[in-house]
């Protein structure tokens, strides 16, 4: 929601369910509390043949809450990683993260956003899991236009598969998954 909005659930599922028959990877760069509501949808969403990418969450220093939809079993859940190739520390952690992208100082296009008032369109370099998720769904849409007719779960595990081991972590680890990913690795 733009700011003084309340979030609208109604026409968020209705935006979930726009993607069916529409769009082949959809990224969501949001998380809250378990939603009966959303995880039936998403599972229907997934079902058209669309993966889904969610963010982990940036909450780890608050609690390291769990997120969903990221935490849907369906879904590829992405954490994010620093410029040293760590987990950036707001990143959350869990047994249902998938991989890790890119996540601390990435730079944007931020058209909403007027920093010094002159109306024009600005960039910035963002932190976020929101940051490293479109990498991951980037990634997907490039391995679907390859082999189109991959299940998203095929395609979730191509990601993973070909994901870079971080140094120091094993894989299947709560704070990277599978590892890095690694796209050209991904595109073999």
């Amino acid at each position: 929601p733009r700011d003084g909005q309340e979030f609208d659930p109604t026409a968020y599922y209705r935006a979930l369910r726009y993607v069916i028959g529409k769009a082949s990877v959809l990224n969501l760069s949001l998380g809250g509390e378990k939603d009966p509501a959303e995880i039936d949808i998403l599972r229907d969403v997934i079902g058209a043949g669309v993966v889904v990418i969610a963010a982990m969450g940036n909450e780890y220093e608050e609690g390291n809450p769990t997120e969903y939809p990221a935490a849907i079993r369906e879904v590829c859940a992405v954490g994010a990683t620093d410029e040293l190739d760590k987990r950036a520390p707001f990143s959350n952690t869990g047994r249902h993260i998938d991989l890790v992208a890119p996540g601390v100082d990435i730079l944007s296009t931020t058209p909403t956003f007027n920093y010094d008032g002159d109306g024009e369109q600005e960039y910035d370099a963002w932190d976020g899991t929101s940051m490293a998720t479109p990498y991951v769904a980037g990634a997907a849409a490039l391995i679907l236009a390859k082999w189109p007719d991959l299940t998203p779960a095929q395609v979730i595990r191509k990601l993973t598969a070909s994901a870079d081991r971080v140094a120091g972590a094993k894989r299947g680890s709560v704070a990277y998954g599978a590892g890095r990913l690694n796209c050209e690795k991904a595109l073999r």
